[in-house]
């Protein structure tokens, strides 16, 4: 492969990661201005560390007209971003993750896989039965799958539970936070946000067509490439995000932040399949090694599940943590096997 392939994805992949790890901070501090802990958290920051994947995924396909590597990217930044959790577990504390956190993450990974369920349908029946189109004067305006419509409700019905979830502010402490952090503060924090923004957008699109020349340059795939690239490199800001909670000790923060971005990752894939008004996105070629991602995140998030209302010994769920970075590792292996070009 060519040098200069390996130098433009791993400048890429830095700036994705700068960016990421600056737009985290002024999420921090946007809290600190006055901001729920709860909605910086689930939402807020959810979307600033999906925003690699959601560049990457309208990128590949308006810019290099490359769907395959879109889905490709979505469904493997998720399991990526499962294996981070058992990664943390193994390498990043000594007791037991997953009986430190709330039990929110169990609704929050019933949901996710409820939407993996529900584009995994999508693309096992990819007829146009299950298509709704608009089409005026012969031009086409709008190609969408019903099940990526399903995807959007279930998406809205749950950014409407995490809203409702905010934390309610005594009038005291609202007021001292007012002294603490004038309102010009926010301003710029604002600006200051957009500016890391655009880095994220400008190193996602980057990246994209890097990853596509990969992909041409040593014939492995679209949906390959973007399942294991391209989900590694989007996926760098929760990795970053979750270490340093860690580090915090903040354990709720770090389910809350992998999981919230899984459930934006596959509303982006609705917002995808809205964008393009020619064909449905579920029902393109070649993309059935989405199978093995999504059903691997089916898999993984089950363990997890059942990981959290497990109370055996910390030997055990270490073991159950190894375990589940064995299967994401093997998925790839798999889809390496089939190697379809």
């Amino acid at each position: 492969m060519d040098l200069n392939l390996i130098i433009s994805f791993s400048i890429a992949c830095f700036l994705v990661v700068y960016g990421g790890i600056q737009l985290t901070r002024l999420g921090d501090q946007f809290e600190e201005n006055g901001i729920s802990a709860g909605f910086v958290g689930t939402v807020l920051l959810a979307l600033i560390t999906s925003l690699p994947e959601f560049v990457a995924t309208f990128s590949s396909i308006f810019r290099l007209d490359a769907p395959q590597l879109a889905l490709g990217n979505i469904f493997g930044s998720n399991i990526f971003n499962l294996s981070i959790l058992a990664f943390v577990d193994l390498f990043f504390i000594r007791e037991v993750l997953y009986h430190k956190v709330d039990r929110f993450v169990t609704k929050s990974l019933a949901i996710g896989q409820m939407m993996t369920v529900l584009a995994l349908t999508g693309i096992f029946l990819n007829t146009s039965g299950f298509i709704i189109t608009l089409i005026v004067g012969g031009k086409s305006y709008l190609m969408v799958s019903i099940f990526t419509l399903a995807i959007l409700i279930v998406y809205i019905l749950a950014f409407k539970t995490c809203t409702e979830l905010e934390e309610q502010e005594s009038p005291e402490a609202s007021e001292n936070k007012a002294v603490e952090a004038p309102r010009s503060s926010t301003a710029i924090l604002s600006i200051k946000f957009l500016l890391f923004a655009m880095v994220v957008v400008i190193a996602g699109t980057w990246l994209t067509e890097t990853c596509d020349s990969i992909s041409a340059a040593t014939g492995l795939g679209k949906t390959f490439i973007g399942s294991i690239l391209l989900a590694f490199a989007t996926s760098l800001p929760e990795a970053t995000v979750c270490i340093t909670a860690m580090r915090l000790h903040n354990y709720t923060l770090v389910f809350g932040n992998i999981l919230g971005s899984n459930i934006f990752n596959l509303f982006i894939l609705t917002l995808a399949d809205l964008g393009t008004t020619k064909t449905a996105i579920l029902t393109i070629e070649n993309i059935e090694l989405n199978y093995i991602t999504g059903f691997t995140f089916l898999l993984m998030s089950s363990i997890i599940l059942l990981t959290l209302n497990y109370t055996g010994s910390r030997k055990i769920i270490k073991t159950i943590s190894l375990s589940l970075i064995a299967i994401y590792l093997f998925a790839y292996y798999v889809m390496f096997q089939m190697n379809p070009v």
